[in-house]
């Protein structure tokens, strides 16, 4: 089972989350008490992109440097 975010626009349930159902897939819809902006109707855009591929191996890069403990740092 997935659980996804989204949104009711006034006539269809709207994903937020990247999700790609299946025909026919069966769902549960919960209807929540909290609102979106009604001046910005998709506020989760401003947070979606893309990496270029050299950001992304930087960026994992540095993760796995912080993965290292040096013996006597502590």
């Amino acid at each position: 089972m997935l659980s996804i975010n989204g949104y009711f626009d006034g006539q269809g349930f709207i994903p937020i989350d990247n999700v790609l159902p299946q025909k026919n897939q069966k769902v549960i819809i919960t209807i929540l008490d909290d609102f979106l902006n009604a001046g910005n109707e998709k506020p989760f855009r401003k947070y979606v992109g893309k990496l270029q591929t050299a950001d992304a191996e930087d960026i994992i890069s540095a993760l796995s440097d912080c993965e290292k403990v040096d013996i006597n740092e502590w």
